[in-house]
């Protein structure tokens, strides 16, 4: 019997469901937008490697960039804050994505920030992404976690804050120019945004990116997917059977469901498949590559010298806890 890993892969990208659920809430928000005349904001929230850098791919895919008469439409305007992040350095390089370089040394926030939302007005932006926000938000000095709330909300209003029009509520930027923000990161964000209220009236709608995990099967279900679809997109599908349980879960417990790591182990994999041929043992190859990949893993060894009677040891061991844990209330496993 065919399951759905048998099926033909597509050409197209693959969609977890959170990343379907985005899709559809960012298309909702732009027609009320449109509709009301007021900003929306998004919460993407989820652990590094759940797929969140994926999604904004996708929107900024179906969103392109364009040629309106002479003007360049920049459809989505997408920033990745690094630790260390600053709001001054967040609006130099949105800046520079709309070709309006910051070539004073010395800019104040206050004297950028107007400049940048003239440039998003001139090219048109539909959707404002600041990825990993929780680098700014939550890491940085009080000050400057004060300077991106009020960022933020600025960004929202489309007004500095000192001019008058941001002082009222929302209605004041009825018939001005709106954006989609979406705001990316850990699920510690959600500890900032609910309690204050002026952020949380503005961001109000959230969508969770669950990390990858052996149970439910519905999870593994999705890991074994996304495997599949790099062991193509790298060359070495014909070499691998997906459906080998033993081989995935190596890789699951390898990566600990991060799915970058899965994808540079994949990838790592088929670099030595094709040094060595398509006669390369598939199992040796990705033993090695999981050496090479990571040097920590959940089970603190390589989980392909483990035996078959010691892999099925652990994962007897992480299905009880997922058991424990799912009688408690909680979904995590």
């Amino acid at each position: 019997m065919k399951n759905d890993d048998d099926a033909p892969l597509p050409d197209t990208p693959y969609l977890l469901p959170f990343q379907v659920e985005l899709i559809e809430k960012v298309e909702l928000a732009l027609e009320e937008i449109k509709a009301s005349g007021k900003s929306q904001g998004i919460l993407l929230l989820g652990e590094t490697g759940t797929g969140k850098t994926t999604a904004s791919d996708e929107i900024a895919r179906r969103y392109p960039s364009r040629i309106d008469g002479v003007q360049l439409v920049t459809s989505v305007v997408r920033i990745a804050l690094s630790t260390g992040a600053d709001v001054l350095g967040t609006m130099k390089k949105a800046m520079e994505q709309l070709r309006k370089p910051v070539t004073e040394p010395r800019i104040k926030i206050r004297e950028l920030e107007p400049q940048l939302y003239k440039a998003i007005r001139a090219h048109m932006v539909l959707i404002f992404i600041l990825e990993e926000f929780h680098n700014i938000l939550l890491l940085g000095e009080t000050r400057m976690r004060g300077a991106a709330g009020d960022f933020l909300k600025n960004l929202w209003n489309m007004h500095p804050d000192e001019s008058s029009q941001a002082w009222v509520t929302h209605g004041a930027t009825e018939g001005r120019y709106q954006l989609l923000i979406i705001v990316s990161g850990t699920p510690d964000l959600i500890k900032v945004f609910p309690p204050n209220s002026e952020l949380g009236s503005r961001y109000g709608t959230r969508v969770d990116a669950p990390k990858m995990r052996l149970f439910p099967p519905e999870s593994l279900r999705l890991f074994r997917r996304i495997f599949a679809l790099h062991c193509k997109r790298f060359g070495i599908r014909h070499l691998v059977n997906v459906n080998d349980s033993d081989l995935v879960t190596r890789c699951f417990l390898v990566t600990d469901g991060h799915l970058r790591d899965l994808e540079h182990l994949v990838q790592r994999t088929a670099s030595y498949v094709r040094r060595a041929g398509d006669g390369a043992a598939i199992f040796a190859a990705f033993a090695r590559a999981a050496r090479d990949v990571t040097t920590k893993t959940i089970l603190g060894k390589n989980p392909f010298d483990l035996t078959p009677v010691e892999l099925a040891d652990v994962v007897k061991r992480i299905k009880h806890g997922y058991e424990i844990n799912a009688k408690g209330g909680r979904s995590n496993g």
